[in-house]
């Protein structure tokens, strides 16, 4: 695993990694989460919120002769995001105290626990903010698993056919190489997965950190005869999740008050969506002045609220305006570009 180095320079911050250096302007910092990084203001149930989108507990597995049932069992952690965002990852570290940074590919950042003793001092911080996604099952399944490894149990023929039942029940099941090696792993333990209740008013600490990870800010520029000038332009905000999460959508649509919850014919998913201009600029634009992202997706978020300001003062039925929302509209989500050299 590739350490990660964060070095503080007087005009940016530069972020070196195996010869990959990457800058952040002051513009960037100052909407983004270096403050929050420096000062570790930040909450847990935001952090809950965040893990809930973007994070993940797993049972690693490996053949090894140093072990006396041949295999090397481990709970692991971890996270993994945009490089963009290695400076929310350092947040979220310092704040939990636990785990490494590495770099996994040019692109790409993960914060891992896979220390025992870390993986406990988690537990014990995670176990008493639930989560309230789906995820909330697989964590349960995994502090079960951890136990039974406290105790020693995996070091024995009955107690690893247990971690692999328990694995079985959590994500998305057994590989087929562990399969193929625990063949009877259906009849060892009929282990059901935990039916997980979401609440039906979420706290907002916890949903401005989920929207962290899984919400998306669209600027929409469409091709309109009805429009003086061709164009309409419109906003946006939507969150998406498998449809076994489809009650944590209506959930989230009941605590802000606004949008639908649609499922999707063609996938096995569900989307939040929030179109219209009133609910945007009177309910979720101010949900996220009062409880705030801090990550790369904050910038998306200040554009969209640039283009919310424009479209409140009619300034998009303009040529000038329309034009200056095309520009932000270029730069925005997968348009936005960060340097790396």
């Amino acid at each position: 695993m590739e350490g990660v180095v964060l070095k503080k320079t007087t005009s940016n911050i530069a972020v070196q990694n195996d010869g990959i250096n990457i800058q952040c302007n002051e513009a960037t910092l100052s909407a983004g989460s270096l403050a929050n990084f420096v000062n570790k203001n930040i909450n847990i149930s935001f952090i809950v919120g965040f893990i809930d989108a973007e994070g993940c507990f797993s049972i690693y597995m490996r053949k090894s002769s140093r072990y006396s049932q041949g295999w090397q069992v481990k709970p692991v952690f971890s996270i993994g995001l945009h490089i963009k965002d290695l400076l929310l990852l350092e947040n979220i570290k310092a704040f939990l105290d636990v785990g490494i940074i590495y770099k996994k590919k040019t692109d790409s950042v993960h914060l891992q626990v896979e220390n025992l003793d870390g993986i406990n001092k988690l537990i014990k911080i995670l176990g008493n903010n639930p989560f309230i996604s789906q995820k909330s099952a697989d964590f349960e399944l995994f502090k079960k698993a951890v136990e039974l490894i406290n105790q020693g149990e995996h070091l024995t023929k009955e107690g690893l056919e247990k971690i692999v039942a328990i694995k079985a029940s959590m994500n998305w099941g057994l590989s087929e190489s562990i399969l193929k090696a625990f063949p009877d792993v259906n009849s060892l333990i009929k282990l059901e997965r935990p039916l997980i209740q979401t609440p039906s008013v979420i706290d907002s600490n916890w949903l401005a950190g989920f929207a962290e990870g899984e919400s998306n800010f669209a600027i929409r520029v469409s091709s309109s005869v009805s429009h003086i000038l061709g164009k309409s332009v419109s906003l946006r905000f939507s969150i998406t999740q498998h449809k076994r999460d489809i009650s944590l959508l209506n959930s989230i649509e009941k605590s802000l008050g606004c949008g639908q919850v649609k499922e999707r014919s063609t996938h096995s998913c569900a989307d939040y969506i929030v179109t219209n201009f009133r609910d945007i600029n009177e309910k979720i634009i101010p949900f996220f002045e009062k409880f705030p992202l801090t990550g790369n997706k904050k910038l998306d978020y200040l554009d969209f609220c640039k283009v919310a300001e424009l479209i409140k003062n009619k300034v998009h039925l303009t040529k000038e305006g329309l034009d200056e929302i095309i520009k932000i509209k270029d730069v925005t989500n997968k348009g936005r570009k960060y340097g790396i050299s």
